[in-house]
C-alpha cells in the first residue's frame, strides 16, 4: 500500500464543535507523542507533513491536517475566534489520555507554517518539547507586510496569503498585522514559566532568520527561555524540505535515543 491510500484509509476526524482531519500512528509500549503541524499548500490540495520521515519513530504520531480557508488558518480559528485550537486541544488531550501519558510526553514539531504552530501550541500549553524548522514567529508580517500581492481585495489571487489572514484576522490592514504577530509573541509574556524545550532549525540565508528567527529569540533570551539554535548553511528557505527532516531526527534522538532505532 502506497502512502496515498494508507492516508487514505487510516484518516479520521475528531469533532469538538468543530472538525479536524487528522492521521494517528499508534506505536506499540511508547512513551512519548509526537505532533506534527502541517506546511503551507501552494495548489489547494492539503497535505500531511513528514509521515514518510516519522515513519520509523518509536512514539505514537499525530499529524494533523490544516485544510480551512484558502490555504489553512494554522489550526487556529476563523475571524479571531480560536474554534479549530479548541478541537486540535480536545483531540491531543484524547490521546494522552488514551495512552496515559503526561504533557510532558509530547513533542510538537513543524517546519515554516509548521514551526509557528509547533511554537504557538507548545509556548502555550507547555508542551514537552518544540521542534521548528525555519518557523515564521511574525505571523502578520509574513502574511501581509512581507506579501507582495497588495492589491484591491477583489483582485487578489485566491491563494495569496493575505487570504488567510483574512480569514484569521477578519483583514489584512495595520491592526491585523499587529493581532497576527502577537498571537504567538504574547503567549511568551503571559506566563513565563515551565517553558518547553525549544529546538530551532534555520538556513543562515533564509530571510526568515532575520526576519522572524532573530527577533523571536531575542525575546526568549531576554526572559531567560531556555533554546538551542541550529543554523546550517543555505539560504533558500525551499532548502528545509532537505535540511529539517535530518535535524529533526537528530533532535529526537537527543531527546530520548529509544525514539531512534
Amino acid at each position: 500500500m502506497g502512502f496515498a491510500d494508507y492516508i487514505k484509509a487510516n484518516e479520521k476526524v475528531h469533532k469538538a464543535g468543530a472538525e479536524v482531519k487528522y492521521l494517528f500512528c499508534e506505536k506499540e509500549g511508547a512513551d512519548k507523542l509526537i505532533v506534527t503541524f502541517p506546511g503551507f499548500t501552494n495548489s489547494g490540495k492539503f497535505k500531511y507533513r513528514y509521515v514518510r520521515t516519522l515513519q520509523d519513530v518509536n512514539a505514537h504520531r499525530l499529524f494533523l491536517l490544516d485544510e480551512f480557508g484558502a490555504r489553512g488558518c494554522y489550526l487556529i480559528g476563523h475571524n479571531r475566534n480560536f474554534e479549530i485550537e479548541t478541537v486540535v486541544m480536545s483531540l491531543i488531550t484524547s490521546m494522552l489520555k488514551k495512552y496515559g501519558l503526561k504533557i510532558d510526553d509530547v513533542i510538537l514539531q513543524g517546519s515554516s507554517k509548521g514551526g509557528w504552530m509547533a511554537l504557538y501550541y507548545g509556548i502555550k500549553y507547555r508542551f514537552g518539547h518544540v521542534i521548528a524548522g525555519g518557523p515564521q514567529t511574525k505571523m502578520g508580517d509574513f502574511l501581509i507586510k512581507e506579501n507582495d500581492e497588495i492589491k484591491p481585495d477583489d483582485q487578489i489571487h485566491p491563494f495569496s496569503k493575505i487570504r488567510v489572514a483574512d480569514y484569521i484576522a477578519g483583514g489584512h490592514e495595520k491592526e491585523d498585522v499587529i493581532y497576527l504577530n502577537n498571537l504567538l509573541y504574547d503567549q511568551i509574556y503571559s506566563s513565563p514559566e515551565d517553558f518547553p524545550m525549544i529546538y530551532i532549525h534555520v538556513g543562515s540565508g533564509d530571510s526568515h532568520f532575520d526576519n522572524h528567527i532573530k527577533p523571536f529569540l531575542f525575546i526568549l533570551d531576554k526572559n531567560n527561555i531556555e533554546f538551542e539554535l541550529d543554523v546550517q548553511e543555505y539560504h533558500d528557505h525551499n532548502d528545509l524540505g532537505i535540511h529539517y527532516p535530518i535535524f529533526l531526527l537528530n533532535k529526537l534522538k537527543s531527546i530520548d535515543p529509544k525514539l531512534i532505532d
